[in-house]
């Protein structure tokens, strides 16, 4: 099983969409349900946690700027996770397919890894239903999109 922890932005208007949208992703396709961990105090995350049954981690370090310190996500994530592999994911990314695979493949193989992926963009505004062929539909954007 996998342990995605993330830090969002605050859950308002277009970037609670994008976010949800990614949340409810992760949700959807990695099998069984991953174990996911929110970091942060931004608006909205308190509220997002208990709709996605998500761990929260309220209190983390920033620099003079606001800025999250990574040292202390990571270390508060992983004092949290409860599976061997984590994923640092950010907080837009919408995964469509095998991720678990991949990262079960990869722990088989060796103890640690480092992993890293590439990313498409792409401007999704408003949410995905979960229930189409959403896969499909996404791809096909990307696609066309020449990503």
């Amino acid at each position: 099983m996998l342990t995605l922890f993330f830090v969002p932005k605050e859950f308002e208007g277009k970037f609670a969409i994008i976010q949800e949208n990614a949340i409810k992703s992760w949700i959807s396709v990695i099998g069984p349900r991953p174990q996911i961990i929110l970091l942060g105090d931004e608006k909205g995350a308190k509220d997002v946690c208990i709709k996605y049954n998500l761990i929260h981690i309220p209190h983390i370090n920033k620099n003079n700027f606001g800025t999250p310190l990574l040292d202390d996500i990571f270390k508060k994530a992983q004092s949290r996770a409860s599976n061997d592999v984590m994923i640092y994911i950010n907080s837009d990314i919408i995964l469509t397919d095998n991720l678990d695979k991949i990262t079960s493949k990869l722990a088989q193989k060796h103890t640690q890894f480092l992993a890293s992926g590439r990313r498409y963009e792409l401007q999704i505004n408003k949410s995905i239903n979960f229930k189409s062929n959403w896969k499909k539909i996404l791809l096909k954007n990307c696609s066309q999109n020449n990503l």
